[in-house]
């Protein structure tokens, strides 16, 4: 949709609820009038319907009103607050803000935790304009006294109707065995929508989710933040999109940005977009492996040590020993696929994903760095590192699956340079950008890759399926794939030969009734005659 469409969206959507605000607060008709981003929220999660966002957008005026939005103050909530119930704090690896949510220092009698939590999502609300959160429910040590179902249900009902468009993932860290009857409960209360956000992750998995400098210790991290009354001028960090770090450095998702304010008088400085994004900070330090725990984790849950879930192994295998059609040469670099990346479901992995594979075809190192147009839906594994010279890499490419109506227009960015260094790791993109601005054009590698989103889950596997007479064919998981590409084309023939059988059937019923309606006539008349 053109930014002009949207713009006459909103405009309907003010118009409509401005005809009546008699049931309303005056200060959320202000800000109706004047802030843009937070109609967009609405329209952007009812798919752009003006009747649904208006009547959504209406109703959430008027609980605002009936709630007290605006009346809640800090001091009303001082004894919670000081309990580390709820806070923001920190960011995730997409930059996305996270809202910290300790079950064990919640309990079901509170009576101002639905307070907390609006206070919250008001200010982030205010503060990031409705800017993506990342919800981490943190499940250590909690007790039948924690479980609050009236409380999760509140909050699920804040981020689909009241505080829309900004939660991108729902964590539960984790899950004691013996509440798992408690978490049916809980999914039972969410639709599509949350169900699709919605990850049980542990201590061996979260850092691959969220940096290891805002994960506690508890979770294996180094950041021991202390909530307290002095944090809330801070806790909630800026959007972080790329920056010129002043006050301190960070990297999410491979983009420099900056850190949180490390006192109530540092100020944010400000911010810098850029065309590509990297989607992570992750690298490899060994040789490419698989593990055989893939079909059993999500895609999400594999971890950063050089290792690639056995599931995606024959997608790997067929793009190995495909057709030189399939490769781009760039001189002391081939990849594949040459231009575009089809992404599709494979068995094992809740997300689409493709495979980018590179070669190092020189006699030097090759560094390399990814990049996507938008790094918020897609994750990229590793989306940067190093190839040793003959050396091969496999880089992941999943889409969240929330994303995968909007996003063909995506593109990827490869970039790799040659460089003597003996030094095969690569720490930071800021060691990139330094090598990359000083590297001749003739050490530079940069390719564009187009983002397809197959209906199919062996799009891939298909397309770079051709083979050598001399390569072995021997992954049963590749057989599987095949075989079942096969048992379907079969069932939309047969599909298609019993509806051609219904219709001759029909046809013929039809011919033989009119053939019979045809003769009586002169039988009638025959024996009239006769008579």
């Amino acid at each position: 949709m053109s930014e002009f469409d949207k713009n006459l969206l909103i405009e309907g959507v003010r118009k409509r609820i401005n005809q009546d605000t008699s049931k309303y607060c005056s200060k959320d008709v202000a800000r109706l009038n004047k802030e843009n981003w937070w109609i967009d929220a609405f329209l952007s999660t009812n798919n752009n319907d003006l009747d649904i966002a208006t009547a959504v957008f209406m109703e959430c005026l008027k609980w605002r009103a009936n709630f007290g939005v605006e009346k809640i103050g800090m001091l009303e909530l001082r004894s919670i607050l000081e309990r580390k119930v709820l806070y923001f704090h920190g960011a995730d690896y997409n930059g996305t803000t996270i809202l910290w949510f300790n079950l064990a220092n919640h309990r079901a009698t509170d009576k101002d935790a639905e307070k907390l939590l609006v206070y919250w999502l008001e200010r982030h609300m205010t503060e990031a304009k409705n800017g993506p959160i990342c919800l981490l429910i943190d499940m250590t040590n909690i007790g039948n006294q924690n479980m609050d179902f009236d409380f999760i249900k509140f909050l699920l009902r804040c981020f689909k109707y009241y505080y829309p468009n900004c939660i991108t993932s729902l964590l539960f860290y984790e899950t004691p065995s013996k509440f798992s009857a408690q978490m049916k409960v809980i999914r039972s209360y969410m639709d599509e929508f949350f169900l699709s956000k919605t990850e049980n992750v542990t201590k061996d998995f979260i850092a691959d989710l969220i940096p290891n400098e805002y994960l506690p210790p508890h979770m294996g991290g180094n950041d021991n933040f202390v909530f307290t009354m002095d944090e809330l001028a801070r806790c909630i960090p800026q959007r972080m999109t790329g920056s010129e770090i002043v006050l301190g450095r960070g990297n999410v998702n491979g983009i420099e940005y900056e850190l949180p304010p490390k006192s109530l008088n540092d100020t944010p400085l400000a911010k810098r977009s850029v065309k590509f994004e990297e989607d992570e900070d992750v690298q490899r330090d060994g040789p490419l492996q698989f593990t055989r725990d893939g079909p059993n984790r999500s895609s999400s849950q594999t971890r950063k040590s050089g290792q690639i879930p056995e599931n995606l192994r024959p997608v790997i295998e067929a793009k190995l020993n495909s057709n030189e059609s399939n490769w781009f040469q760039g001189g002391f670099l081939s990849v594949c696929p040459k231009q575009d990346i089809y992404l599709n479901k494979v068995p094992g992995e809740n997300d689409p994903v493709d495979i980018v594979i590179l070669k190092n075809t020189s006699d030097s190192n090759i560094l390399f760095k990814i990049k996507t147009t938008s790094p918020e839906k897609f994750r990229v594994r590793p989306s940067m590192g190093t190839v040793k010279p003959g050396g091969i890499e496999a880089i992941r490419l999943y889409l969240q699956n929330e994303y995968k109506n909007s996003s063909r227009m995506e593109r990827f960015l490869l970039m790799a340079l040659k460089t003597e260094s003996s030094d095969n790791s690569l720490h930071n993109t800021d060691e990139f950008a330094k090598l990359w601005k000083n590297a001749p054009e003739t050490d530079k590698f940069e390719r564009k890759l187009n983002c397809r989103i197959g209906d199919e889950m062996t799009e891939s596997t298909r397309r770079y399926s051709s083979r050598s007479p001399d390569v072995h064919h021997g992954f049963s998981s590749e057989n599987e794939i095949l075989l079942i590409n096969q048992v379907r084309q079969l069932s939309q023939q047969q599909n298609v030969i019993i509806a051609l059988l219904f219709f001759v059937l029909l046809v013929q019923f039809v011919t033989v009734l009119y053939i019979r309606n045809g003769i009586q006539p002169d039988s009638d008349e025959t024996a009239h005659e006769d008579l």
